[in-house]
C-alpha cells in the first residue's frame, strides 16, 4: 500500500506481470489451461484443445482488464499448431507449460 499525501492508505498500482505461464493438462476428456504468475487465476476448459487454447488467450487478456486495471494482450510464445505438433508428438507429459507474453506494443 502507498501512503497518500494527507497520511491516508491509497491502493498501489500493480503491473500486469509481462510473462504468464500456463499449465496445460487433460482432465478425463476436458482440455484445462491454467494461468500461473498472475493475481488471481486464469482456468479455462473445453472438449477441444484448439477451443480451450483460444478461450485462455482471450480470457488472460480479460482477467488481467479486471485485475489490474489494464489493457494488455498476451500472446502465445507457439501458434496452435506449433502447440499442437509437440503434443502429437508424443510429448510423454501429462501436463505441459505455453508461455504468454505482454504485446508491448498494446500494453498501457
Amino acid at each position: 500500500m502507498q501512503v497518500s499525501d494527507e497520511g491516508k492508505m491509497g491502493p498501489q498500482h500493480i503491473s500486469a506481470p509481462e510473462v504468464v505461464e500456463l499449465v496445460y493438462r487433460v482432465v478425463g476428456k476436458t482440455h484445462v489451461f491454467t494461468s500461473r504468475g498472475m493475481q488471481g487465476l486464469v482456468h479455462v476448459g473445453s472438449s477441444d484443445r484448439k477451443t480451450a487454447y483460444e478461450l485462455v488467450i482471450e480470457a488472460l487478456n480479460q482477467h488481467a482488464k479486471v485485475a489490474y486495471d489494464a489493457e494488455v494482450k498476451y500472446k502465445s510464445e507457439f501458434e496452435y499448431e506449433e502447440f499442437a505438433q509437440h503434443l502429437d508428438g508424443g510429448a510423454s507429459m501429462r501436463a505441459n507449460f505455453l508461455t504468454m507474453t505482454l504485446d508491448q506494443g498494446i500494453a498501457a
